[in-house]
């Protein structure tokens, strides 16, 4: 079937659509037969957000540049590196902030 039949067919449908159809309960007797969602277990995202917190501070702590920004901020002279290293921090924590934010939307 072609693009132009399925129109036509859609065109048919719309014209005599007089409104939903009554199912005389169907749809609830079958909602209360269908087994219920099965619940989704928590500690395997917990475990996955601990460990790439722990491993995130590994790596951070190893570098340079967060040394020399937590030294900074610590003797209370935020320097240019020390604010930088908190902006791009920050930044990705919105980024990932707005994309949950995105995503739960969506479903």
């Amino acid at each position: 079937m072609n693009n132009h039949h399925v129109e036509d067919v859609e065109a048919l449908l719309c014209d005599e659509f007089a409104g939903p159809v009554p199912d005389n309960g169907f749809c609830v007797r079958v909602m209360e037969v269908l087994p219920h969602r099965p619940r989704h277990s928590l500690w395997p995202v917990m475990t996955g957000i601990a460990a790439g917190a722990v491993l995130t501070l590994l790596f951070l702590l190893s570098s340079p540049l967060v040394q020399i920004a937590i030294r900074d901020w610590l003797h209370g002279e935020p320097s240019a590196v020390a604010l930088l290293v908190m902006l791009t921090i920050s930044s990705l924590s919105l980024l990932a902030l707005g994309w949950t934010s995105a995503e739960a939307d969506e479903r």
